[in-house]
């Protein structure tokens, strides 16, 4: 009996490096320690608190957006509806107070005289301007008989209501014949032209006028003739 040489006989170590050697360098997997597998933390809290923080901002942002458009809405129709008081207030105290100039015409067969006249129906103090002519007309044709008189720039200024200066033209070509013509509405005075003035509160008026005197009545407008003549025809 041959005893074994101890320092040949295979060590449990080579025999595992002998058969990983064989395996072609594979080795079992290791299975991993149950006991050192530990569960995952749950979210930390400060997230928690940021997403809550968040979500209340947007929600404190989106709320104070819609308000402040409520609020702007709001003042836009207050502001309207301030505007538009302060505005028929306006309206009120300028229909009240605002100079308002009419034209007037008299005419005097007797002296042939023609007075032009722009009177204040308002309260302001204000100035006029006008620019007019006087034709001495037949009718019904309405043809002038004669050239007419022209009168620019005429001033006038007012300082007080229901007053105004009186403008008196005399017609040299105006005579007896002439003035029973007048009487018996055969013939007219026109004075026609336009007239501008302000009336208070910053407005320029620019008025034209046209005015007709017959038969001493009181002077009528020139787009009434037809109807004046109608009158006189029966």
């Amino acid at each position: 009996m041959t005893s074994e040489d101890p320092s040949q006989k295979p060590s449990e170590t080579e025999g595992s490096e002998r058969l990983t050697d064989e395996l072609g360098g594979r080795t079992n997997p290791k299975v991993p320690d149950s006991n050192n597998i530990t569960s995952k933390p749950p979210r930390d809290w400060y997230e928690y608190t940021m997403l809550i923080v968040q979500s209340l901002g947007v929600i404190f942002l989106i709320a104070y957006t819609t308000f402040a458009a409520l609020m702007w809405c709001e003042m836009r129709k207050t502001n309207k509806l301030t505007g538009d008081a302060l505005e028929l207030n306006r309206k009120l105290i300028k229909g009240s107070y605002a100079a308002v100039i009419v034209a007037d015409i008299g005419f005097d067969g007797k002296s042939a005289s023609v007075n032009v006249v722009f009177v204040n129906r308002g309260k302001m103090i204000t100035t006029t301007t006008a620019n007019y002519e006087i034709t001495q007309e037949s009718l019904p044709d309405q043809k002038a008989l004669y050239p007419a008189i022209r009168r620019t720039d005429i001033k006038n200024f007012f300082v007080r209501e229901n007053e105004g200066p009186n403008h008196y033209e005399h017609l040299d070509t105006f005579a007896k014949r002439d003035f029973e013509l007048y009487k018996n509405s055969r013939e007219i005075i026109r004075v026609s032209g336009n007239f501008q003035y302000d009336d208070g509160f910053g407005e320029t008026v620019i008025e034209p006028f046209c005015l007709i005197s017959r038969a001493y009545a009181q002077a009528f407008r020139c787009e009434d003739i037809v109807h004046e003549l109608s009158m006189f025809s029966h």
